[in-house]
């Protein structure tokens, strides 16, 4: 499923399988922000004030978010690197252009591109993402 990343900066999206996964990845960006997908029972946060997110995660998934990120750890990191600059209608348009790109190190210079002509804040989410993506699967 695809989530909005509700944040008080650029559009952001990103892919992830449950809300779990979503919620993960959204808190490893900040507990300020919040997610949205298809419907409410797909839409949590944003998360303020301290202990709540954690509380909220607890009464939803009955474990601790630190120990659902090291059963799901995986999942969430794959969630950041989905991350994109963009609207839920755009994203198509992303893949299918960065499909037409066979060297991987064009494609990350095009996704990069992608990224910085679209970004007008100084918060610059898609990347602190993908760096948490990369650093969660340096860990295990």
């Amino acid at each position: 499923m695809i989530y909005e990343i509700i944040n008080p900066s650029d559009p952001y999206t990103m892919e992830a399988p449950d809300l779990e996964i979503a919620s993960l990845a959204c808190f490893m960006l900040s507990k300020m922000f919040g997610v949205e997908g298809d419907d409410e029972a797909n839409t949590a946060g944003p998360w303020i004030g301290i202990g709540t997110a954690d509380e909220w995660f607890v009464e939803r998934f009955g474990a601790k978010p630190v120990d659902r990120l090291k059963a799901r750890r995986e999942d969430v990191a794959a969630a950041l690197d989905s991350v994109l600059i963009c609207a839920k209608n755009d994203r198509q348009d992303y893949y299918t252009a960065l499909a037409l790109i066979d060297d991987p190190v064009k494609r990350e210079e095009w996704r990069q591109g992608f990224h910085d002509r679209r970004r007008s804040s100084m918060s610059n989410i898609g990347q602190v993402a993908w760096n948490k993506a990369a650093a969660l699967r340096s860990e295990q």
